[in-house]
């Protein structure tokens, strides 16, 4: 191998381990992203289920009567 194609080969392994870190740095942060997502989820879930309304038969009547 000539020089350049060895110095070349040499940039393109560091290059390589770069991008190795960033895509796995990408999948940790989507992970965490995800986690978050789920607790924040947990959480309104709780927050709705205290604040539910009475609807008779199941349906939300409106404000002149059943259907409004």
């Amino acid at each position: 191998m000539c020089e350049d194609c060895g110095r070349l080969h040499e940039q393109l392994q560091e290059q390589a381990g770069i991008m190795f870190a960033l895509r796995r740095r990408i999948t940790r942060l989507r992970s965490q992203l995800k986690d978050e997502r789920r607790e924040k989820e947990k959480i309104l879930k709780e927050q709705n289920k205290n604040n539910k309304q009475h609807l008779r038969k199941g349906q939300k009547r409106g404000h002149h009567g059943r259907n409004g």
